[in-house]
């Protein structure tokens, strides 16, 4: 996987496909193997989760998005399923739905995939390393999608939980990520106020 990775990165996304395919079969055949051990299965369905998600990737960019719709519903089918016990993935996955919604101009499918995966990160134990950098990835999105919707105070509230996390003790704190925060906060702000201002003067 971590091949057809590099090779995605670089622009060969037909040989990714192939490479990430191969990955799926392989680690299918591991987790449907009945005298496997349980951490040996449940492992292997994470990979073809992961797997799936690096293929809906590839195809989201070379504009396929029908098929990357499709491959990371595959991947979605087996955290509902029960298949993959790993919350990060699961928050992941519902990302990539998020941004695939996008891609197709579906701003309501992109709120409700964003709001699944915001519900996987907050569900994440606070010692989970992954747990804030996936929250604030899907926060920041939640603002962008209610800022384009013009739904202002909504984007507020989202923008206000990104600058929370990037203010807390346990994230890795830097001057980009302050200003950042700040600035979605007061960009927000400033939209709910002109808004206001419109709507009492009609």
């Amino acid at each position: 996987a971590m091949m057809a990775r590099t090779l995605k990165e670089s622009g060969q996304h037909d040989l990714a496909i192939e490479k990430l395919t191969a990955a799926v079969s392989t680690f299918t055949e591991i987790a449907e193997n009945e005298g496997a051990k349980k951490d040996d299965r449940t492992s292997a369905s994470g990979h073809v989760a992961l797997a799936l998600a690096d293929i809906a990737s590839t195809y989201r960019r070379t504009g396929q998005t029908d098929k990357a719709m499709e491959h990371v519903d595959k991947a979605l089918e087996r955290v509902r399923a029960g298949l993959v016990e790993q919350t990060l993935i699961a928050g992941q996955l519902h990302n990539i739905k998020a941004m695939v919604c996008d891609d197709q101009e579906d701003l309501e499918g992109n709120v409700a995939s964003s709001l699944e995966a915001l519900a996987a990160g907050d569900g994440m134990p606070d010692s989970d390393p992954g747990k804030n950098g996936l929250r604030l990835t899907v926060l920041r999105n939640l603002v962008s999608c209610h800022e384009r919707m013009q739904d202002y105070p909504k984007a507020i509230q989202y923008a206000e939980r990104a600058r929370d996390i990037v203010l807390s003790p346990a994230w890795p704190l830097s001057e980009k990520n302050v200003k950042d925060a700040w600035y979605n906060l007061g960009h927000m702000r400033m939209h709910v106020a002109s808004s206001m201002e419109s709507d009492e003067g009609r």
